[in-house]
């Protein structure tokens, strides 16, 4: 399997390309605002993208969303409790400068613990708390954590749809993972479970 990782230029947001050697399938994780970076990474090396995830909705994540459907004719895939933020997304697209936003067209509400999509088995860990429908994807030992678990801290649980109680939660699902298992986050550098219990400070000061 292959992790690319492109930082999109808002917010420094974390997209992965997941590749699988075999097939060479592609899923696509938060796709931020990399349209053009994003197209030629996948075909310079003829990947052959079959699905975008979105571990939520926030628009720094999603923007070029409906520019890959256009593109590849694929779906738009995220948790079903994020279909009450949507309504919310051209406002919060407009707060931080994004005056060019289509909110993409095709999106698939889910609430399956488990994906199968083309080769993939991906978990689902349903992580409310940054948003309603926030959700990590576990595949393999590799955890996307969106918004949910960065390297020394975590989301802001004060947009709307946002909960301190659902985070705390959440976080104690991901504390339950394998110490090993390596976190992909949405924002900074990647991280393990086992790294965050030792120094992140939001989970050290928490009872779970």
């Amino acid at each position: 399997m292959i992790i690319k990782n492109i930082i999109s230029s808002f917010y420094d947001e974390n997209i992965y390309i997941i590749t699988d050697k075999i097939t060479n399938e592609s899923i696509i994780i938060d796709p931020g605002n990399s349209f053009k970076d994003i197209v030629k990474y996948i075909n310079n090396n003829k990947f052959r993208p079959i699905a975008i995830l979105n571990t939520h909705s926030h628009p720094d994540h999603i923007v070029a969303g409906y520019d890959l459907q256009q593109e590849y004719s694929i779906p738009l895939k995220m948790h079903k409790d994020e279909e009450s933020i949507i309504s919310h997304l051209s406002g919060m697209a407009q707060m931080i400068g994004l005056t060019d936003f289509n909110i993409p067209k095709n999106i698939s509400f889910f609430d399956e613990s488990l994906l199968n999509i083309g080769s993939f088995k991906i978990s689902v860990l349903h992580t409310p708390g940054h948003s309603p429908g926030s959700a990590c994807f576990l595949i393999n030992n590799n955890l996307f954590s969106g918004d949910t678990l960065f390297a020394g801290s975590i989301g802001r649980v004060d947009l709307p749809g946002g909960s301190q109680t659902d985070m705390q939660n959440s976080l104690g699902k991901l504390i339950k993972l394998p110490p090993e298992t390596q976190v992909f986050p949405g924002h900074g550098n990647k991280t393990t479970i086992g790294n965050e219990i030792k120094t992140n400070p939001f989970l050290l000061k928490t009872k779970f």
